[in-house]
């Protein structure tokens, strides 16, 4: 992720923080960006949960369902005036520059987000908007920016070499979320299919064999790079569906790690293996998420232990 930042930032209020303002708000309005006319209408629960009076009671579930619904979400994200948008499709495939609305990925992109401080966050923040309105709140004048769905987005933010940065979603309102890094990463995590403790205990998950496994040379090259993790044990091949998430089956890797380990050092190992895996899965042209199979094991053990692992670390001794 590259970075643009305002040196001379170091406000304290929200609304004066400054971030690449417009300077000709008419001609931004023509070209599709900030003024206060557009709703993402799958961010209908996240706003519900911003603003939900019970947010600062420390319930685990209000919060499981913030994150829930965080990861479902579009938000609005500030780029700077230079930031080239070639390699960004529109929904209906028009250039992103001629207007405004949820644009999705087409092939690699690399993208700067516009970067403030506040004397009470340690480090980066960047900020970002569950509609224009919000942004309007922000930046009075209007900015340019990209709308991208969460999945897509916030692992851009963590590809650089010191991680993500900070999140305030929605800061100059009242119902203003800061995500730490560590909350962002959980989130990316999530996105790329390892962190599967935020799918809700009573989502509809359905769960069978693989109709379409990886290919076999894929295969080989997965158990190769698998075979390097020491703390993987096996890694059995099954899909999922979600009628709430999935427009097809998804299919899963379900990794089996050593029990001993635990905590940061079990989230370690996963975002390794995927940074490993990953290079391997994007060229398949087909969705393949990751996911630890402790913390699904109530979903998933049952299609597992019917299955045959493609990758066992005691059977290739």
């Amino acid at each position: 992720m590259d970075q643009d930042e305002d040196p001379d930032d170091d406000s304290g209020d929200w609304p004066e923080a400054d971030a690449d303002r417009s300077e000709d708000s008419d001609e931004e309005s023509e070209s599709g960006f900030a003024l206060p006319t557009h709703v993402f209408f799958e961010n209908e629960g996240l706003i519900r949960a911003l603003n939900d009076p019970r947010r600062g009671e420390n319930d685990p579930e209000l919060a499981k369902r913030l994150f829930a619904s965080l990861l479902e979400s579009t938000l609005i994200a500030l780029v700077p005036e230079e930031q080239e948008l070639g390699s960004l499709l529109s929904e209906d495939g028009d250039d992103p520059a001629n207007k405004s609305g949820e644009l999705t990925l087409d092939g690699d992109l690399e993208l700067s987000f516009v970067l403030v401080r506040h004397p009470d966050v340690e480090g980066d923040i960047v900020p970002m908007f569950t509609d224009e309105g919000s942004l309007g709140s922000f930046l009075p004048d209007g900015g340019r920016y990209v709308a991208l769905a969460v999945r897509d987005l916030f692992p851009l933010l963590g590809s650089g070499s010191d991680g993500p940065p900070n999140i305030v979603i929605n800061p100059g309102g009242d119902e203003a979320l800061l995500l730490t890094p560590r909350m962002v990463q959980d989130l990316i995590d999530s996105a790329r299919g390892y962190g599967t403790e935020l799918i809700d205990e009573g989502a509809d998950v359905i769960v069978g064999p693989a109709d379409e496994p990886l290919p076999d040379d894929a295969q080989r090259a997965v158990a190769t790079l698998l075979a390097e993790h020491e703390a993987v044990l096996r890694c059995t091949q099954l899909q999922w569906f979600m009628p709430q998430r999935h427009k097809a089956p998804s299919l899963v890797l379900a990794i089996e790690l050593d029990p001993t380990v635990e905590g940061d050092t079990r989230r370690f190992a996963l975002a390794s293996i995927w940074r490993d895996l990953s290079p391997v899965l994007r060229t398949l042209d087909r969705q393949v998420e990751m996911v630890d199979l402790a913390g699904q094991q109530s979903r998933l053990e049952p299609t597992v232990r019917e299955l045959d692992a493609f990758y066992d670390r005691d059977a290739s001794k």
